[in-house]
């Protein structure tokens, strides 16, 4: 199956019509099947707060995981979402971390999420990381709340294939299994 075929007609589709009998594990998230409009949240890593990033990634399948600093599972899964990256196709696939502190629907500050960035050795990753604590765009959008870990898959067409909250599962795990009934893991 050619990336032409996945990008124009979304995974789900793309693996239907390939009479692929391997189909991802259902979307049971109140966002699955909801288009999603690009939208813009703050580097980490940026110094200035103008520099930017927008998601879902155009074009890409784009794997969102929604992330607090004081969330233990969060933390915990940050190497496994790397070691996920890594082998994913990244022609087709692009990770994002999204840090969504805030405490009683105040944020905590870009500077608390940078500083635990930098001294945490589990949050060493190569995929971009954003903050979504101030302006709370993309919690407007993905009705993200308090419930973390929170990770969400979008395909290519914009349409959420994948949205699982709060501790009960090991949302890394379906999102590779996920993937790689797609084809975009290594």
């Amino acid at each position: 199956m050619t990336r032409v075929l996945r990008l124009a007609l979304g995974p789900v589709a793309a693996l239907a019509l390939a009479g692929c009998h391997a189909a991802p594990a259902p979307c049971a998230g109140g966002m699955c099947g909801k288009s999603v409009a690009p939208a813009r949240a703050t580097f980490v890593a940026a110094e200035k707060v103008s520099e930017v990033m927008a998601v879902p990634v155009a074009g890409k399948v784009t794997v969102l995981d929604f992330w607090d600093t004081k969330c233990a599972p969060c933390l915990a899964a940050m190497p496994r979402w790397e070691a996920l990256w890594r082998r994913a196709d990244r022609a087709e696939v692009a990770f994002v971390g999204v840090a969504m502190d805030r405490s009683e629907g105040e944020a905590y500050g870009i500077d608390v999420v940078r500083e635990q960035v930098r001294t945490d050795p589990r949050l060493k990753v190569s995929f971009p990381l954003l903050y979504d604590g101030e302006a709370l765009v993309l919690d407007r959008i993905y009705a993200v709340g308090p419930s973390f870990p929170r990770a969400v898959v979008i395909d290519a067409a914009g349409i959420v294939i994948y949205d699982s909250r709060g501790e009960g599962g090991d949302h890394v795990a379906e999102v590779q299994s996920l993937l790689a009934s797609l084809g975009m893991v290594r």
